[in-house]
């Protein structure tokens, strides 16, 4: 006697590696809005200044008594932060930073 699965045709691996594809191009998809929101939920989370506020942001500085003479005397601060200029670093330190992050910094 015969059975069923002996009389069916052949299959094809058209069809499996169709069913392949398509379940891969799937799990690409859920994979990509799953990173999608979990870095949107990152950045709402997190309590991150909007760029506006960095325009009016002064950090606390150092805290400097003097005397008469313009001696310092004592100093005060929660964090010792030193405001300094663009002036006060050496210019072999800033061209080394700018080298670094953009060689075409003093042409645009």
């Amino acid at each position: 006697m015969q059975t069923l699965f002996t009389q069916a045709p052949p299959q094809t691996g058209a069809k499996k590696h169709l069913l392949g594809w398509a379940v891969f191009g799937v799990l690409v998809l859920a994979s990509a809005a799953f990173g999608a929101l979990a870095g949107l939920l990152f950045v709402y989370s997190t309590e991150l200044p909007q760029v506006e506020e960095l325009d009016r942001y002064r950090p606390s500085s150092v805290t400097e008594l003097y005397d008469d003479q313009g001696r310092v005397v004592g100093s005060f601060a929660l964090q010792r932060r030193v405001i300094a200029s663009y002036n006060d670093f050496p210019k072999v330190l800033r061209d080394a930073v700018i080298s670094t992050e953009d060689k075409e910094f003093e042409k645009h």
